[in-house]
């Protein structure tokens, strides 16, 4: 099996593509968050809460 770098370093990206149509799709929503992060992280809002350290921890 060949890897997409292998594919790419090799020059045979259209016989890695022909190999990989029946594969699983991916989730489209999971995607396009990330491709959203990488693009525009402006214009991500943090889905993360920042976590209160308990006064006894210290």
């Amino acid at each position: 099996m060949t890897t997409l770098r292998q594919a790419k370093e090799q020059g045979k990206l259209e016989e890695f593509i022909k190999e990989h149509e029946k594969d699983a799709s991916g989730d489209k929503d999971i995607f396009d968050k990330a491709l959203a992060a990488i693009s525009h992280p402006e214009k991500l809002k943090s889905t993360q809460e920042t976590s209160v350290q308990d006064s006894s921890e210290n």
